[in-house]
């Protein structure tokens, strides 16, 4: 089997879910940087990738979008450790709370970071994912491990890119309501703990990503 090759930006949350993943597997692999706060990208990228989105996996002769996808890829071609459940009830509610975090978190982030121009309207969507975290708050009541055990599953990495950054979305926004999320914080807090997450995923020092949101959300900076 070739050793994948992946084209990521460190800091992007959708590339991290794919560091996560890769890092818990134990997969050996070859990392492009490419930079999409920038119009100008690498031709290769730009040959592979038609929305111009990081990251992409390119693997005997596929090159694979979208982070969700990717990371069920690596799953099932490197089996161990698994990261979906075997019984396809169980795996089915797995992708529920995936499907969840993409609309509620991640589809968010991408419209008031990259889409939206005018910086009220970016507070506004920003401001809209708060609500919707009650229903996972809910769901993890009595959960004192991860989402769906004692260990790390696709549910995991698909919100542990987030899990520093929506409490800087929070402050940023003037939301309100997320510091009340008792059982999503001690979910989160456990996430930020695991050893592997914390060298794969938040490697980056929180201010670089506060001095980012920052420009977004006070600024109304649009990227690129």
């Amino acid at each position: 089997m070739s050793k994948p090759k992946l084209y990521a930006l460190a800091y992007s949350p959708t590339s991290q879910r794919v560091f996560g993943t890769l890092a818990h597997k134990g997969v050996d692999y070859d990392m492009v940087e490419v930079d999409i706060t920038k119009k100008e990208r690498p031709a290769e990228f730009n040959a592979i990738s038609p929305f111009g989105k990081v990251p992409v996996l390119v693997h005997d002769g596929r090159n694979l979008i979208e982070s969700t996808v990717i990371c069920e890829y690596v799953d099932e071609v490197w089996p161990e450790p698994a990261m979906m459940p075997s019984d396809p009830k169980e795996r089915a509610y797995a992708r529920r709370w995936i499907v969840f975090i993409n609309r509620v978190i991640a589809d968010r982030d991408g419209e008031f970071v990259h889409i939206e121009r005018e910086r009220d309207k970016k507070v506004a969507i920003c401001q809209r994912i708060f609500p919707d975290l009650a229903i996972m708050d809910q769901e993890l009541a009595g959960n004192d491990g991860f989402f769906l055990g004692a260990d790390l599953s696709l549910v995991d990495v698909a919100i542990a890119p987030f899990a520093r950054i929506l409490g800087m979305w929070s402050e940023l926004s003037g939301d309100s309501q997320f510091a009340g999320y008792g059982n999503l914080h001690a979910y989160l807090d456990r996430l930020q703990a695991h050893p592997v997450l914390a060298e794969a995923v938040y490697n980056i020092p929180d201010e670089a990503f506060m001095g980012f949101f920052t420009m977004v959300l006070k600024d109304g900076v649009t990227v690129p």
